[in-house]
């Protein structure tokens, strides 16, 4: 399970201090970032405009990379946060879904990709709880059967775990394939959906 140290919680604040340094955002554009633990580990949120634009699993390198990313996408200065109304609610409706009390979450979202991606993004909200789908048939259901692999590319590209289900789309041999958070994090939700993970924290363990 990654959790994050203090020192690498006070470097992201000093990476994230230096990338709005170089830039030129206008001081009224915010993206509230705040790290909210959870029983699989420890992910970084963003909020902009009142919408997540990020929920990610800590990550050394790919956390710093993708806060640059957001920054840049939305010209949007980084802000850490402990608390406010969205970030708030974000937690709540996690909590809920890790104890087994909600099955979809209300939260609004807003996308940093192309068209395509977003299109395929949309496409994941639309897979149940509890269920998968192959790439494959993620691509019928968008109407590019011929686009299997660009599909999966574009859901590894997925900067908002969880609440947008890519975790819901395995192989067509129904094994585990493709997951930035890694394979171990992608069973563990397929199992707590599923109701077959019996203790999260006990039967958990990130390889």
């Amino acid at each position: 399970m990654y959790k994050i140290s203090k020192n690498f919680y006070e470097d992201l604040i000093t990476i994230s201090n230096g990338i709005n340094l170089h830039r030129s955002f206008s001081p009224i554009n915010t993206i509230e970032i705040k790290i909210i633990s959870t029983p699989i580990g420890d992910y970084v949120s963003g909020i902009f405009n009142g919408k997540v634009c990020l929920l990610d699993l800590i990550q050394n390198g790919r956390t710093e990379r993708i806060l640059d990313k957001i920054s840049t996408y939305y010209q949007a200065n980084l802000c850490f946060k402990s608390s406010s109304p969205v970030l708030d609610e974000l937690k709540n409706q996690l909590d809920s879904y890790f104890s087994k009390k909600r099955t979809q979450f209300t939260i609004p979202t807003v996308f940093c990709g192309t068209k395509f991606q977003i299109s395929v993004w949309n496409s994941l909200k639309t897979i149940p709880y509890g269920e998968t789908i192959s790439y494959k048939e993620q691509a019928i259901l968008l109407e590019k059967p011929n686009a299997v692999r660009s599909i999966a590319n574009a859901n590894s590209r997925n900067l908002i775990s969880i609440l947008i289900p890519c975790h819901r789309v395995i192989g067509s041999d129904g094994s585990l394939t493709g997951y930035a958070g890694g394979l171990s994090i992608k069973k563990a939700l397929l199992e707590l959906e599923r109701g077959t993970l019996w203790m999260i924290k006990k039967c958990f363990i990130v390889d």
